[in-house]
Formats: C-alpha cells, sequence, structure tokens
C-alpha cells in the first residue's frame, strides 16, 4: 500500500513538473512575440524617420533657392550630402537589421524545435515511467499471488497430514490365507 502511495505521488510530482515546463514554454513564447513586435516597431519607426528625411530632402531639392542673390551650386550639393550622410547612417543598421531579422526568425524556430524535442522526451520518459510502475504493480501483484498460492498449499499440506494422523490406528488384523484357485480360460 505504501508503495502504492509512493508510486502516486512520483507520477504527480512528474505531472507539476511537466505543468511548470509547458508555462515556462509559453512565456518564453509571449517572451519572444514581444520582442519581434518590438523589432518591429523599431523598424516602422525607422521606417517614418526615413520617410521624413527624404520629405524633408524632397522640400529642399525642390525649393527654389532664395531670389536676392543667386549662391553658386556647391553648397546647395554639400547641404545635399550632409543630408544624405545622417540617412545612410540611419539606412545602415536598418539594412542590418533586416538581415538580421530572418536569422532571428530561424533561431527562434530552432528555439521552439528544441523545447518541443524536450517537451517530447519529457513525455517520453514519463510514459516509460508509467510502463514501469505498472510493471512494478504486476510484478507486485504476482507475488501477492504467489505468496498466496503458497500459503494455500500449505494449508492444504497441514490438514491433509492433520487428517492422516488422525486416521492412523493400528488394528492387528489376522489375515485368514485363504487359497484361491485361480482358472485360466485360454481362448483360442
Amino acid at each position: 500500500m505504501l508503495l502504492l502511495l509512493l508510486l502516486l505521488l512520483l507520477l504527480l510530482l512528474l505531472l507539476l513538473l511537466l505543468l511548470l515546463l509547458l508555462l515556462l514554454l509559453l512565456l518564453l513564447l509571449l517572451l519572444l512575440l514581444l520582442l519581434l513586435l518590438l523589432l518591429l516597431l523599431l523598424l516602422l519607426l525607422l521606417l517614418l524617420l526615413l520617410l521624413l528625411l527624404l520629405l524633408l530632402l524632397l522640400l529642399l531639392v525642390l525649393l527654389p533657392p532664395p531670389p536676392p542673390p543667386p549662391p553658386p551650386p556647391p553648397p546647395r550639393l554639400l547641404l545635399l550630402l550632409l543630408l544624405l550622410l545622417p540617412l545612410l547612417l540611419l539606412l545602415l543598421p536598418l539594412l542590418l537589421l533586416l538581415l538580421l531579422l530572418p536569422l532571428l526568425l530561424l533561431l527562434l524556430l530552432l528555439l521552439l524545435l528544441l523545447l518541443l524535442l524536450l517537451l517530447l522526451l519529457l513525455l517520453l520518459l514519463l510514459l516509460l515511467l508509467l510502463l514501469l510502475l505498472l510493471l512494478l504493480l504486476l510484478l507486485l501483484l504476482q507475488l501477492l499471488l504467489l505468496l498466496l498460492l503458497l500459503l494455500l498449499l500449505l494449508l492444504l499440506l497441514l490438514l491433509l497430514l492433520h487428517h492422516h494422523h488422525h486416521h492412523h490406528h493400528h488394528h492387528h488384523h489376522h489375515h485368514h490365507h485363504h487359497h484361491h484357485h485361480h482358472h485360466h480360460h485360454h481362448s483360442q
């Protein structure tokens, strides 16, 4: 009985562990999703910034120069370059991010797969444990049955022996020897 209780306790513990693992997995997934969302937001912000900068650039390029003195063209080019530089600087991390995104996703996928594998392994382990427990229980049952059988046999034996002892009165019979003539019929 104690063994059975212990086994049940073990099972419960295992189940709890499994539940905990599942919860952890869910939390991890949520975190990853949040991370992804943040990345996307960042991307959007960067894009917005980029658009704004482009708009500004366009305005600067398209706006006619102030009428009073016609400025020489180099400053304007310089201005354009100066404006393009931060834009490029902004674009670079964006490009990097875009390049890294598939990698990140791949990593995420791998992680998920790993977790799934772990979960499967745990489940398998649980199953194995259950089977083992079942086996143990069966063995115990068999042992009990065997014991019962042995006890029964022992009891039977004792009863028989007891019986025998009671019926053993030694009567001395005087045997009169009668000579029986056996007639053998030979059938041909």
